[in-house]
């Protein structure tokens, strides 16, 4: 076979490599927003004490009833925020990479992050010291301060179990206190995702 017969369908090849990955990004592109909301037909099998509803579910009610009756809640009022978690006798370096993230969307102003402590103890750290020591930004991170009925809000809410795997989680919560996606801390992969999930809904957001 000559060369010509070669070349000719490899230059027809290398030609239409740029025309059908455009093809293919715009076909992406339609769907980049359409990241699921999660238990739209409610959580099928909630924690044991926590009531069964078949309805959408958001976190909306926990939060106004919970921590928001003790404190001021407006810096998380029609935002994204993701929620993290902290336990004495479980890691405490996922503030290091929640202060990664919030440092990538520092001048987002629809961008909030939370840290939930899910017991008292966990409380001698202040959230100045925190965001002393992790370099975190209190425009955009706060440390919610313990709460009796945090339980519910953890168990009920997020649907998450009040333990260290829970303190190895991130939630992702949009404007409406829906939930759109649990992430691993502790994986660097899961939390790449974070970054990309919370740039697209941001774009939603903003457009």
């Amino acid at each position: 076979m000559s060369t010509k017969w070669v070349r000719v369908p490899l230059l027809f090849f290398l030609l239409g490599m740029p025309v059908a990955f455009y093809i293919f990004l715009q076909s992406f592109g339609e769907n980049e927003y359409d990241l699921p909301v999660l238990y739209e037909d409610g959580i099928p099998d909630p924690i044991p004490g926590c009531a069964e509803n078949r309805k959408p579910h958001a976190i909306e009610e926990l939060v106004n009833e919970g921590p928001c009756q003790s404190w001021d809640c407006s810096d998380i009022d029609g935002k994204l925020v993701i929620f993290s978690f902290a336990k004495m006798g479980c890691t405490t370096t996922h503030l290091g990479e929640i202060a990664r993230i919030c440092n990538i969307y520092r001048n987002q102003s629809l961008f909030h992050a939370v840290t939930v402590p899910l017991d008292s103890e966990v409380q001698p750290k202040t959230q100045d010291q925190n965001a002393s020591l992790y370099g975190l930004s209190q425009d955009i991170w706060s440390w919610w301060p313990y709460y009796q009925n945090v339980t519910s809000l953890v168990q009920c809410g997020f649907n998450l179990n009040m333990d260290c795997n829970t303190s190895d989680q991130v939630v992702l919560v949009d404007s409406l206190f829906q939930i759109r996606g649990y992430y691993l801390v502790s994986d660097l992969q899961e939390m790449d995702r974070l970054v990309t999930e919370i740039k697209l809904l941001l774009m939603n957001m903003n457009s």
